[in-house]
């Protein structure tokens, strides 16, 4: 007969526990996150597990341990492309998200192994990607909670939250030659087209693209320029001052901001105005 060491036992335990749950209301919630990240799709499953008045980290969650980062099965990560997590690269695929919380320093793990239950099953030899980061704090926080910050077009980051406790870490898309390809694309499909409204807005959406990345000045002032001729707006208006910016030409930049502020007050979008006040500020000391 064959006699099972007890990681094994507690592994098969909770597994059992966990088929015999699926059908009845979780303690700790199963929770959802999806962010699109340039042309990446990222989705972050995790359960959220509650304060209920417990001492959390260095007590219920141990420091220097591997945690689960919530309740329940590992936390996932999954990217259908890849991306850049804190400056390293990541392969498209599912992923288990460990951490190793500290007192002054937290470790992520992206470990291959992502179907399992909590981190009873951990094997450092599937980690596939690791780096520290140093935890911050955070208002209250009682249900733990992961979510996207710093959404950007080309990048953006993810929060961890529990307690008072909270750590962070940056995405970055490296779709940036992908994307400038479709931009490209989509000027072309247009090239034929005779109205104006229907023809303005891949100029604008490249303009905005390029602006947005800081990927090439010249061509986005062209893009800018383009979108205002075909159709003059607020918007657009101010795709053109950031490309004049960007290409140093700061009054004429001064010139189209101050343009679209009165076109956006005759719609009444004051908060549109608003945000360029740092802007014109900005430009006025540099022209």
């Amino acid at each position: 007969m064959r006699i099972l060491n007890f990681k094994t036992f507690i592994v098969i335990f909770l597994s059992v526990c966990s088929l015999q749950a699926q059908n009845l209301p979780r303690t700790s919630p199963s929770a959802s996150v999806n962010q699109t990240v340039g042309l990446t799709d990222v989705t972050i499953k995790y359960s959220r597990p509650n304060v209920k008045g417990r001492a959390i980290f260095g007590e219920l969650v141990p420091y220097g341990e591997v945690w689960r980062t919530g309740a329940n099965e590992a936390t996932t990560f999954e990217i259908n492309k890849d991306i850049k997590v804190n400056g390293q690269v990541l392969k498209a695929g599912k992923y288990a998200l460990f951490t190793v919380p500290g007192k002054d320093q937290w470790k992520v793990i992206f470990n291959s192994q992502h179907n399992q239950w909590g981190a009873y099953s951990y094997d450092g030899s599937k980690d596939v990607l690791s780096f520290n980061v140093k935890p911050a704090k955070n208002d209250f926080t009682e249900s733990f909670e992961i979510k996207f910050s710093g959404a950007g077009a080309m990048n953006g980051g993810v929060d961890i939250a529990w307690d008072k406790t909270k750590i962070s870490f940056s995405l970055e898309s490296l779709d940036i030659e992908e994307a400038t390809k479709i931009v490209a694309a989509k000027i072309e499909a247009v090239s034929g087209e005779s109205d104006p409204n229907k023809k303005y807005s891949p100029y604008y959406q490249g303009a905005q693209f390029y602006n947005d990345n800081k990927i090439d000045a010249k061509k986005a002032l062209e893009m800018a320029e383009t979108a205002v001729k075909l159709r003059e707006a607020y918007w657009t208006l101010k795709e053109l001052a950031k490309a004049q910016a960007d290409n140093g030409k700061y009054e004429a930049a001064l010139v189209s901001l101050e343009k679209a502020n009165k076109l956006a007050k005759k719609a009444n979008e004051e908060g549109f105005v608003n945000g360029n006040k740092m802007l014109l500020a900005e430009w006025k000391g540099k022209k």
